[in-house]
């Protein structure tokens, strides 16, 4: 995959989402329909069997069937902030004056559509969504992932000539409901972690949350005045803790050892834990302490050694967890040219690090050459014997743009 080619098709993405705009189908919409959310709220044979027969039937039809069953086009919070970042990056790697204005219109966006808690602001998920006994939570309503991913965007803006005033404010409120507005799970006076909303009736930690939480707040603590200090210490915190629930091998599984749920280990959240510990590193090299520091670097390379030896087929298509190929969804293959591609910054500064270049060639080229139409939509699944579309900003086409920007910063070296 050479870098032209590579850029080629980085446009005809970008094509692809001012074609049809940001409002999009996500894998999740569907838990909008009544009859699904009926199946998710308690266990029984019955609503197991209606569930996984509404999952198929969307299996063989998943645009034409959210059609017929008027499930609309959603704009979601997390889309636009990767669309952000994407002309953002767009902008300062490859010059094009026009996308920092379009980038400057989606934090616009952003800032005008947080919902306000009383702990401060956030983001979530446009549509109402159940979680068994965890209960139901409103559309919008703000989670600590989603919340994470757009104050990490809006920070990246607070140097640039915008009403910079209003969006430290939004930064500010936004903050102060992920210090504030979770539940905090404290496993000692060094380790912290956070729930995923206020409304968890059960106190469950997700690991890669928690992950770009300690970053955003390492990323605020140089970025904002207020609370600098309450901040960075928080962030060190939370390293702690996603470092402490690395497994020998080098994985994590997606909940703490604490939460009292299935475990699993896939592909893309395993890149977005990397990702802010990576970042975490760069930022946090001379301020963290000897000790941190050190304990990062020792988790970046397990975590990487384990994740290109076990998630990953040798020509480079990425795997859904280390035993399972299929399906192959575009997240992880988003995720891991993010990831990887910053993970190649620090190369030389992490001893043990598994060649990276070649890794995100491999990636880029299984992913421009079956997961990419001419027209430059990605499928959201590869399940074999079926490529699944959706058109969606939020899993697909935002996320793929910004990996193939951050890939091209790679091949192009």
């Amino acid at each position: 995959m050479d870098f032209g080619q590579a850029r080629e098709s980085f446009q005809k993405s970008l094509g692809f989402i001012e074609r049809h705009g940001i409002s999009t189908f996500d894998p999740y919409d569907i838990k909008t329909l009544k009859l699904l959310s009926w199946t998710l709220e308690r266990k029984s044979a019955l609503r197991l069997f209606v569930r996984y027969s509404l999952y198929s039937v969307f299996f063989v039809a998943p645009l034409v069937l959210r059609r017929l069953l008027r499930v609309q086009p959603l704009i979601t919070a997390e889309g636009v902030a990767f669309l952000a970042e994407v002309y953002r990056e767009y902008y300062e790697y490859l010059g094009n004056e026009g996308a920092k204005q379009k980038a400057f219109a989606l934090v616009e966006w952003l800032v005008h559509n947080s919902y306000r808690v009383r702990d401060g602001i956030g983001w979530g998920v446009p549509y109402r969504w159940t979680r068994g006994r965890l209960g139901s939570v409103p559309p919008n309503f703000p989670n600590a992932h989603t919340t994470a991913v757009c104050v990490d965007v809006l920070l990246d803006f607070l140097s640039y000539d915008l009403e910079t005033n209003t969006i430290q404010n939004v930064i500010r409120d936004a903050l102060h409901f992920l210090a504030n507005g979770l539940f905090s799970l404290k496993n000692s006076s060094q380790k912290e972690c956070f729930s995923y909303t206020p409304l968890d009736q059960v106190q469950v930690c997700v690991v890669n949350t928690n992950a770009d939480m300690a970053w955003v707040f390492l990323k605020a603590a140089v970025y904002v005045q207020e609370e600098r200090e309450a901040y960075f210490a928080l962030g060190k915190k939370l390293l702690w803790f996603v470092i402490s629930e690395q497994q020998d091998n080098g994985s994590w599984n997606y909940f703490a050892r604490s939460s009292e749920k299935s475990q699993h280990i896939d592909g893309y959240h395993t890149a977005m834990i990397l990702r802010a510990l990576t970042r975490s590193y760069i930022l946090g090299q001379k301020s963290l302490g000897k000790d941190l520091v050190e304990a990062l670097e020792v988790a970046i390379r397990k975590g990487v050694q384990f994740y290109v030896s076990n998630l990953f087929t040798m020509d480079g298509r990425p795997k859904f967890t280390p035993s399972r190929v299929y399906p192959v969804d575009i997240l992880s293959c988003a995720m891991a040219l993010i990831t990887l591609s910053e993970v190649y910054e620090i190369r030389e500064e992490i001893e043990g690090l598994p060649p990276i270049k070649p890794i995100v060639e491999r990636v880029l080229s299984y992913s421009l050459r079956r997961m990419q139409q001419e027209s430059g939509e990605f499928y959201y699944r590869d399940y074999g014997i079926k490529r699944m579309r959706l058109g969606s900003l939020r899993w697909a086409q935002a996320p793929m743009s910004l990996g193939i920007l951050k890939a091209l910063r790679v091949i192009g070296k």
